[in-house]
């Protein structure tokens, strides 16, 4: 991963751990595509929807954060929210 990526990486997980009540049980991945990096976050099975929020507005409130780094950055990245 590199220090870009490290540093979305770190931001996001800074903003999910204060928003779940299980921050040890969330895992973030980064992977790499073609044009952006997508962050799989797959957080505890009762935080699931604190991850989403009501009608979505967390999760897009996140992909902004991101939206706002990567420019800042000079690259893409984005929010995949694993839910088993």
């Amino acid at each position: 991963m590199s220090d870009l990526n490290t540093a979305a990486h770190d931001d996001l997980a800074k903003v999910l751990e204060r928003l779940v009540d299980e921050p040890e049980g969330m895992k973030i991945e980064a992977v790499p595509m073609r044009r952006a990096t997508i962050f799989e976050v797959d957080p505890a099975p009762d935080d699931v929807g604190k991850v989403i929020g009501r009608r979505g507005r967390v999760a897009r409130a996140l992909r902004v954060l991101l939206d706002c780094r990567g420019d800042v950055e000079g690259a893409q990245y984005g929010l995949e929210i694993i839910s088993d």
